[in-house]
């Protein structure tokens, strides 16, 4: 009988002290934790600080501005070499059609052959 009261004792302290362990790791984890939080709120108060946040909001609209100038700097660009590129497209066509403007004789050699059949 005593063996069986000595073996649960055993069973709950390894138990308890595995609860101890785990709460230990979990206490560990949650220390961590709380200090990057503490550390994101000290880096964040300090990009928002009140003295600071309109220089900082500032910049970034001159940024914002000048990447909307280059943008369409851009725009105007792509625009102007599409429109080349459509020119160069129709340069085969122009060839074409200068090469076929009838000479003097074309057209009447072409109706000695139609009526001499």
């Amino acid at each position: 009988m005593v063996a069986v009261v000595v073996s649960i004792n055993i069973l709950v302290s390894l138990l308890g002290f595995y609860t101890a362990w785990r709460i230990w790791c979990w206490r560990a984890s949650l220390a961590q934790m709380a200090d990057a939080l503490a550390a994101w709120e000290r880096q964040s108060h300090r990009l928002l600080h009140a003295e600071t946040t309109p220089e900082l909001i500032l910049v970034g609209q001159r940024g914002a501005a000048e990447l909307r100038s280059h943008y369409s700097q851009l725009q105007r660009q792509i625009s102007q070499l599409q429109q080349l590129i459509a020119l160069v497209g129709l340069l085969p066509l122009g060839w074409r059609w200068v090469r076929r403007k009838p000479e003097s004789g074309f057209r009447q050699g072409r109706k000695r052959r139609f009526f001499r059949r």
